[in-house]
């Protein structure tokens, strides 16, 4: 486990550092600009992360949870993509797809709620729990509040620039939807850990 800790220290620094050094060769308006590497970066992390829930909720205990979180993933990811969608197509037509979604994932936890309550006690537990949810918090809460215009118009003032606010907001999205990819793989690796517990204690009832 430490050494994946220390994989995925190695990954977010790399990721970052590239954007910095994009930014200092004098790309520093297109890196947050819509269309551009950092939300490039950000629909690769929501489509792998949407990817890894799933997987993960076809072999645990913890499938329903695990397939809400993938539709999590796939509603940031429609979210994310919602300038290129109006452009594409017209105006909002990301709310499409995204309640599309949002109603799979209703459906699903309808008709989980019996088991549900459970599953999620025993996944507050778990370090899966513990880096999804801090992703999420960080992509929901800390990079919007601190992602707002009136914010960075007081601490920068008259020096205020807007590209400045959005690297900044972007970044700390970024931050968030890479502990989200980090806790859908320690949800992989969860899942396969109780698979290969249940077949042990499957091949302990075998006379």
């Amino acid at each position: 486990m430490a050494l994946r800790w220390v994989i995925y220290g190695l990954l977010g620094a790399l990721l970052t550092e590239t954007i910095v050094r994009g930014a200092s060769l004098g790309w520093f308006v297109a890196v947050g600009a819509e269309g551009g590497p950092i939300e490039y970066a950000h629909y690769t992390l929501c489509a792998a992360s949407a990817i890894l829930f799933a997987l993960a909720s076809r072999r645990s205990d913890f499938r329903d949870i695990f397939s809400l979180l993938a539709c999590g993933a796939v509603l940031g990811l429609i979210r994310e993509a919602d300038a290129f969608l109006d452009h594409a197509l017209f105006r909002g037509a990301y709310k499409i797809p995204a309640a599309l979604v949002g109603v799979i994932a209703l459906v699903r936890a309808y008709r989980a709620r019996a088991s549900l309550g459970n599953q999620i006690a025993r996944w507050l537990a778990t370090p899966a729990f513990a880096v999804t949810a801090s992703g999420v918090l960080v992509v929901l809460v800390y990079a919007q509040i601190t992602g707002q215009k009136e914010f960075w118009q007081a601490v920068m003032g008259d020096s205020y620039l807007r590209p400045v606010k959005d690297v900044a907001e972007e970044m700390q999205e970024l931050v968030g939807y890479l502990l989200v990819f980090f806790g859908a793989i320690e949800s992989v690796v969860l899942a396969r850990s109780l698979d290969r517990s249940a077949m042990r204690a499957a091949d302990c009832d075998i006379p």
